[in-house]
């Protein structure tokens, strides 16, 4: 007769999933963690009539290099399969700014030194950040389940936003000197943050059907 799960064995799997791999936080990726190992320790006991505690401890050592808690760039006490999204995202998302930040400082540049007026730069690029950043605290304040992209787009939320109202302050005030050109390099920095804070609002917007999903489970 084929052998599956009790609730109570599934339980045991989530916990284990929290106190030793510290997945309490990413509920998405828990969830999924529990019915993958829950499989393979289910085939263990039917296909090698092992008993269920020698069907785990044989499944998570197997697992253990991808759930393991590992320090990787500014992550540490996160689970080595979330590390490595985050890490993608942030290859994506810096990288792309970064690029991007470039290209429309030079772009500025270049229209300025044509005659337009500074405000037409700054206005609609503080607008941008300071809208992606309102809706950056928003979501973090009524996101109900924690998932693996709400941890991320929330990460350093309070950090890069202090960094990017400082860059705001810095270019109003100095740009009233009048010597535009040498105010550059915090028209980059204005720029980067901006871009930033839009990338972490894309990514707690793409998180919401996640969530959604998660609650009717849960």
């Amino acid at each position: 007769m084929k052998q599956t799960l009790t609730t109570e064995q599934l339980q045991f799997i989530e916990k284990a999933l929290i106190e030793k791999c510290d997945f309490k936080d990413f509920n998405d990726v828990r969830l999924e963690m529990v019915d993958h190992l829950a499989s393979e320790i289910e085939e263990e006991m039917n296909h090698l009539n092992s008993d269920f505690r020698t069907a785990f401890i044989k499944v998570m050592t197997k697992w253990n290099p991808l759930i393991l808690p590992k320090t990787i760039s500014f992550y540490s006490n996160v689970p080595y399969i979330v590390c490595k999204l985050w890490k993608s995202l942030d290859s994506k998302f810096y990288f792309g700014s970064l690029v991007l930040s470039i290209l429309l400082t030079f772009v500025f540049y270049k229209l300025i030194e044509s005659g337009t007026s500074l405000v037409t730069f700054l206005v609609p690029v503080i607008s941008i950040g300071l809208i992606a950043n309102v809706y950056l605290f928003y979501k973090k304040i009524t996101t109900k389940v924690t998932t693996t992209l709400s941890v991320y787009a929330y990460k350093r939320i309070y950090k890069n936003s202090l960094t990017f109202i400082l860059f705001i302050v810095l270019n109003i005030a100095l740009s009233l000197d009048g010597d535009n050109f040498k105010l550059f390099p915090l028209y980059y920095g204005l720029i980067y943050f901006s871009i930033l804070m839009v990338s972490r609002a894309f990514v707690a917007h793409k998180n919401i059907k996640i969530e959604n999903q998660l609650l009717k489970v849960i």
